[in-house]
């Protein structure tokens, strides 16, 4: 039997994002007093503390910032993936978001669109990233 991968758990701070990506749209916070916007969500602004956040969808394109190729991963689950790719990818909207890049051999720069690749038999969707031109 193979050991399946761990599914995202939500919390109060992290609710709304996960029913975004459930439903196959990716959101951010945009902080309403100095405008930064950061993807892991949070309670208050990581640029200048407030908590005056809302919520904004993605268009769900970016550029692959940095990534690496996994040999060997966490646990066992991600055996039969092994090596995978996992990257940093700068989103046009200006946040930064670290997932798994699949379907493609990666390049810095390379341009990107978000998908959502289903985990566990609970209907979560987690965010990956897809190459935007025919490899």
């Amino acid at each position: 039997m193979m050991t399946p991968k761990p599914i995202p758990i939500a919390t109060g701070d992290t609710q709304e994002f996960w029913n975004a990506c459930d439903e196959e749209r990716l959101v951010y916070q945009q902080c309403s007093a100095c405008d930064a916007v950061q993807t892991f969500p949070r309670a208050s602004c990581a640029a200048c503390g407030d908590s005056a956040l809302t919520w904004k969808e993605s268009a769900g394109f970016g550029t692959v910032l940095s990534f690496t190729e996994v040999h060997r991963g966490p646990s066992l689950a991600f055996k039969p993936d092994q090596p995978y790719l996992l990257g940093i990818v700068q989103m046009n909207e200006g946040f930064r978001l670290m997932t798994n890049i699949r379907g493609c051999a990666a390049t810095v720069d390379m341009p990107v669109r978000i998908a959502f690749e289903p985990r566990g038999d609970q209907g979560r969707l987690v965010p990956v990233a897809e190459s935007m031109t025919s490899d």
